[in-house]
């Protein structure tokens, strides 16, 4: 659910590419179907009991994101970095309705490639050992 904070509103966000990532995650219940898939996939003593989802290389979220990834895309009047914030801000917020007891959380890494080019991977975790 997009809540619209006055962080939100007060902000220069992007908000169709916000409204839109939150509701294709939340909405379609994308985490909560990988979670459910992955303990079904593992079992006995070495089961997972985490869940990583790269929500802007996820294949079935990529698609939408493309456009705002793509640094020819961008509209200059729109504060991505402030975007991903925000929606994964939601996302997690969301999730933790969901995964009551669980450990969910966000987290940005970013992995440089052998010539320097710096690739910034959003995650969500959803941790519930």
């Amino acid at each position: 659910m997009v809540e619209y904070t006055r962080e939100l509103l007060n902000s220069n966000c992007d908000f169709g590419f916000v409204i839109g990532l939150v509701r294709r995650v939340t909405r379609d219940k994308l985490f909560e179907t990988r979670v459910l898939e992955r303990i079904q996939a593992t079992s006995g003593p070495r089961r997972d009991t985490r869940v990583i989802l790269d929500i802007t290389h996820d294949k079935e979220t990529k698609v939408y994101c493309d456009g705002p990834l793509k640094s020819n895309y961008r509209n200059e009047r729109y504060d991505y970095e402030l975007s991903w914030k925000i929606a994964t801000e939601m996302i997690v917020k969301e999730l933790r309705t969901v995964f009551v007891d669980s450990n969910v959380y966000s987290e940005n890494k970013e992995i440089r490639d052998i010539y320097d080019t710096v690739t910034v991977h959003r995650l969500i975790v959803v941790d519930w050992s």
